[in-house]
């Protein structure tokens, strides 16, 4: 049972103290439904920290596969 993506509007840049994978889940089903969200939401930076699928276990693809997955 999977909830839908909810990406969190960040007020400051993310923190470059921790690595961008401990703020965002790059691997995620969902990630470019999140980023495009952001963008038309004009929002500066965001963080998948409070979305109900940030902690499920995505499989890091290939190189190739995400490259022609983008290419869509």
């Amino acid at each position: 049972m999977h909830s839908d993506p909810h990406p969190t509007e960040l007020a400051t840049p993310l923190d470059p103290e921790r690595r961008i994978e401990q703020q965002r889940s790059l691997f995620c089903g969902c990630y470019d439904h999140c980023l495009d969200e952001a963008v038309r939401k004009g929002w500066g930076s965001w963080t998948c920290a409070r979305c109900p699928l940030s902690g499920l276990p995505w499989e890091r693809p290939s190189v190739a596969s995400q490259a022609l997955r983008r290419l869509g």
